[in-house]
């Protein structure tokens, strides 16, 4: 049985990735991927397993976990720090433009959900992405789920149950 994550991906990422800015952490697409994957882990650990943070699944690649859709939005940085976000596009149908709009973070609101985000930032702030790469490369949810050249889930039963045995 799939359980719906609390939020959708995109915005765990501006959280995650406003927090690492006001508080000067450098972050890039790398290290934001991987702070996705520990972030999921957090959460599901604190939560039983119950609840994920976000729908979205994470991807066993080469270079770790990743999530498709934020590695999307923000791959355009490449290995460059990823500015705060504070606007979003979007396509408005009734006046058939596209306009922009202030970021409202839905997870400020929840605080315990905001402290769980920013304590995995503030846990791996001084680790750079390659060496996140390297530490999820021990790990068994990316161990087991990676094969060459092929987008295969890393399900958020084995990252609990993973970190549930720690």
């Amino acid at each position: 049985m799939h359980v719906k994550g609390r939020y959708n991906v995109i915005d765990v990422c501006r959280h995650i990735i406003n927090y690492s800015n006001d508080h000067a952490i450098y972050i890039d697409n790398l290290k934001l991927q991987k702070l996705l994957y520990f972030s999921q882990a957090n959460y599901l650990f604190v939560t039983e397993g119950n609840i994920p943070c976000f729908n979205e699944p994470i991807i066993a690649w080469q270079y770790g976990p990743v999530v498709l859709e934020a590695y999307q939005e923000f791959q355009v940085y490449g290995s460059a720090m990823i500015p705060n976000i504070t606007t979003v596009t979007e396509f408005d149908r009734a006046a058939m433009k596209f306009i922009r709009r202030p970021v409202v973070d839905s997870i400020a609101y929840r605080e315990q959900d905001a402290s769980l985000l920013q304590d995995t930032v503030d846990y791996f702030k001084d680790f750079s992405g390659v060496q996140l790469v390297n530490i999820t490369h021990k790990q068994q949810p990316w161990l087991d789920a990676y094969q060459n050249g092929i987008n295969s889930v890393i399900e958020n039963q084995a990252i609990y149950d993973y970190f549930r045995a720690g």
